[in-house]
């Protein structure tokens, strides 16, 4: 069996919203370890969020909604390090691909 990531962002609003705020909304996909965290708080500036544990599943679930042609977040947040890598391989895959490469990431280091 493999690990699939979510196919839907994981923060929805529950509050009587149209539509169309909801639609308005930025979606972010946040990358690596306390995700649900840091989502719920930038949802709670007019953000949307999906949280992603690993850049593998995380160039996975981009590479689908390319192919699904679904929403692209509009910027991506990830952890500099992960039990599968660093961001600087994740990065260049983004560059190379025309329809991430404008997609800006913003990436969280510890000191």
């Amino acid at each position: 069996m493999t690990d699939q990531p979510p196919k839907q962002p994981i923060l929805s609003s529950t509050s009587n919203q149209s539509k169309s705020e909801e639609q308005n909304r930025k979606f972010l996909l946040f990358i690596g370890n306390n995700g649900i965290e840091i989502c719920e708080k930038l949802f709670e500036f007019g953000y949307t969020g999906l949280s992603i544990t690993s850049f593998a599943k995380a160039e996975l679930w981009l590479q689908n909604q390319i192919l699904a042609q679904s929403e692209l977040p509009t910027a991506i947040v990830s952890d500099f390090a992960l039990h599968d890598g660093n961001v600087f391989s994740f990065y260049y895959g983004l560059k190379k691909n025309k329809q991430l490469k404008s997609v800006p990431l913003i990436v969280l280091a510890k000191n």
